[in-house]
């Protein structure tokens, strides 16, 4: 009897906790995937993978609904999948010292994100897609192969400084 009470207090301690993890830090260890189960944790919002030998953003990270800031750095990730683009809520993604040749287009699909870090990857070309990171205010690409930029790059920084203008002229004026 006994023992019955402790085990269904020792389930209802394990629905808990998955539940009340917001934050999960795994960096520098030797994953070559992510468990499955990783997907119970619904309310994790920061994930940081960094240095493992992940070789692509692993697809059950895309089932964690409440993730907020993304850490893939130092792992030999060279492409990204077209489902990043379901995340709702991711703000930061930080994929330095990958092997990346491309800019992820995937990710300008991802309308939340904030600040991505492309550093130190192999990436030549920054697509006209970036246009579409509309809530973009930091962009980090430095120790790439990148020879040009694009327009709407600028386009881009225009619109953010618009949208700051305008907050700030509302703030004023309340």
């Amino acid at each position: 009897k006994n023992c019955y009470g402790f085990l269904r207090f020792s389930i209802s301690m394990k629905k808990v906790f998955r539940q009340s993890v917001e934050f999960l830090f795994l960096e520098n260890n030797q994953m070559l995937f992510v468990p499955k189960k990783i997907k119970r944790f619904k309310n994790l919002q920061i994930i940081d993978l960094d240095n493992n030998k992940l070789k692509e953003v692993p697809t059950v990270l895309i089932k964690l609904r409440n993730l907020e800031e993304l850490n893939l750095s130092k792992n030999p990730i060279r492409k990204i999948s077209n489902n990043v683009k379901r995340w709702r809520k991711l703000k930061k993604v930080v994929m330095a010292n990958n092997q990346m040749d491309k800019f992820p287009i995937a990710f300008c699909k991802v309308k939340t994100l904030e600040s991505v870090n492309f550093a130190k990857n192999n990436i030549k070309i920054i697509s006209s897609e970036i246009n579409k990171m509309k809530n973009l205010k930091g962009l980090i690409l430095y120790e790439n192969e990148i020879s040009e930029l694009p327009p709407e790059l600028f386009q881009l920084y225009n619109h953010y400084l618009h949208q700051s203008l305008r907050e700030e002229n509302y703030a004023l004026w309340q």
